[in-house]
C-alpha cells in the first residue's frame, strides 16, 4: 500500500511539473528584468543562468518520466520522488539566495520586490508540494531563512518588523501546508481507490461483454429510450439476420409484436420483466416461440444501458416435444393411434364403463390379402396402402 501511495503521490507531483517550470522560468526572467539596473549584473546573469540550467535539467527529467511506463515508475517511485524533491530544494535555495546575492543596498522599493518574489514563489510552490510536509519545511527554510537573516542584519526597525512578518508568514505556511497535506493524502487515497474501482468495473464490463458475445442464447442491451445498444451474434441468428449490427440502434418501442413491450418497460421501472409465448419477427416474417427474461442494470455502463434481456428461441424445442409426443402415441407412417394410445384409451373406457355402468365395443379391422401385397409388391407399396387406408378412416 505504501508503494502504491508513493506512486500516486508521484503522479500528482509530476503532473504539475509543466506549470511549475513555466512559473519559475517566467518569474526568473521577470525578476531579472526588474532588478537589472539595481544589482550587480554579473551576479544576476550567473543566477539566471543557474536557474535556467536547473529548469532545463528538470524539464529533461520530466520528459524521461513521461516516456517511462507505469510499471517502471511504480517500481522506482522512491527514486523519482527523491529526484523531484532534490529539484524542489534546489529551486528553493536559488530563490532564497536572492536575499543575499541580489538584495539592493539602498533601493528599498526593489528590496521589497525581492521579498515579494520570494513570498510569491514560495506560496505558489507550497500549493503543490504540500503533499509532503517534510519537503515543505525544507523548502520554507531554504527560501525564507536567508531573507529573514538579511532583513535582521540591517538592524533598522522597519527591516526588523519585516523579518518578523516574513517569519510569521513562514510559520503560517507550514501549518497551512500540514492541513493541506492531510487533504491531499485523502484525495490521493480516494483517487487510488477510485482507480481500483474503475479497473474492477472495466474488468466486469469486459467479462460481461464476453459473456454476451459467447452466450448460447440471444442477448441484447437497451437504454432508457428502449433503443438497442448492444447485442450478440446469436440474437441475429435467431432472427435470421446477416449481422448483429442491423439491430444496433433499433427502437424497440416501434416493434411490430408488442407483446414483449411490458417486459421491457418493467426494466425502466427497476423491475424484472418476463415473457413466454409466440413472437412475430418483422425482419423475416416468421413466428417463434420464445422465452424472454429482462433485468435492470441501473445505467452504470458506458452507454448508460438500462436493461439486459436474454432471448431464448424455443421453437425447435417445442416442435421436438410435439414430435416426441406424436411418435409416442401415433404411428409415424399412418398417423393413426398406436398400441400405447390404444391401451391408454381402452383403460379409460373400461374405467368409465365400470363407473357409469354402461357398455362399449371394440371394432377390429383387417385388410384382406395385405400380406400377399406386402410380400409380392414390397414393403414400400404395403406402407403406401396402409397410409391410404388410414387417410380414408381419418
Amino acid at each position: 500500500m505504501n508503494k502504491q501511495f508513493d506512486f500516486e503521490k508521484l503522479k500528482y507531483l509530476y503532473n504539475a511539473v509543466p506549470i511549475v517550470l513555466t512559473t519559475h522560468f517566467v518569474s526568473a526572467l521577470l525578476y531579472g528584468l526588474i532588478m537589472w539596473q539595481y544589482v550587480d549584473n554579473r551576479t544576476l546573469a550567473v543566477w539566471l543562468s543557474v536557474m535556467i540550467v536547473v529548469i532545463l535539467f528538470r524539464a529533461y527529467h520530466y520528459v524521461l518520466y513521461s516516456n517511462t511506463s507505469d510499471d517502471e515508475l511504480q517500481k522506482n517511485s522512491t527514486l523519482w520522488l527523491h529526484r523531484y524533491f532534490t529539484y524542489i530544494l534546489i529551486m528553493g535555495g536559488l530563490w532564497g539566495s536572492t536575499a543575499i546575492l541580489l538584495f539592493p543596498q539602498d533601493e528599498i522599493q526593489y528590496q521589497m520586490v525581492t521579498v515579494l518574489f520570494i513570498l510569491g514563489i514560495t506560496a505558489t510552490a507550497l500549493g503543490i508540494i504540500a503533499a509532503s510536509w517534510h519537503l515543505v519545511i525544507a523548502y520554507v527554510l531554504l527560501s525564507f531563512t536567508p531573507l529573514v537573516i538579511r532583513l535582521s542584519w540591517i538592524n533598522e526597525p522597519i527591516y526588523i518588523t519585516t523579518s518578523y512578518i516574513v517569519s510569521a508568514l513562514g510559520i503560517l505556511m507550514l501549518f497551512t501546508s500540514k492541513y493541506f497535506e492531510s487533504i491531499l493524502e485523502k484525495s490521493i487515497v480516494q483517487q487510488y481507490s477510485l482507480g481500483l474501482t474503475a479497473k474492477k468495473l472495466d474488468d466486469s464490463l469486459h467479462h460481461l461483454y464476453r459473456f454476451i458475445e459467447n452466450a448460447p442464447i440471444g442477448v441484447f442491451m437497451f437504454d432508457k429510450n428502449l433503443t438497442i445498444s448492444k447485442c450478440n451474434n446469436r440474437m441475429a441468428e435467431i432472427l435470421e439476420l446477416e449481422s448483429a449490427e442491423i439491430l444496433h440502434g433499433y427502437d424497440l418501442s416501434k416493434i411490430t409484436d408488442t407483446r414483449i413491450l411490458p417486459a421491457l418497460k418493467n426494466v425502466l421501472n427497476g423491475e424484472e420483466g418476463h415473457y413466454e409465448g409466440t413472437f412475430y419477427s418483422y425482419f423475416t416474417d416468421s413466428t417463434h416461440f420464445i422465452k424472454l427474461f429482462c433485468v435492470p442494470i441501473t445505467g452504470f455502463l458506458e452507454e448508460e444501458e438500462m436493461g439486459i434481456c436474454f432471448f431464448k428461441d424455443q421453437t425447435s424445442e417445442l416442435h421436438a416435444q410435439e414430435t416426441i409426443q406424436e411418435n409416442a402415441f401415433y404411428d409415424p407412417l399412418t398417423k393413426l393411434p398406436n398400441r400405447t394410445l390404444f391401451s391408454d384409451r381402452l383403460t379409460i373406457a373400461i374405467e368409465q364403463s365400470s363407473r357409469h355402468k354402461h357398455s362399449f365395443a371394440i371394432l377390429f379391422l383387417d385388410l384382406d390379402h395385405f400380406k400377399h401385397i406386402n410380400d409380392n409388391l414390397g414393403h414400400y407399396i404395403g406402407d403406401q396402402l396402409l397410409f391410404q387406408v388410414s387417410q380414408q378412416l381419418l
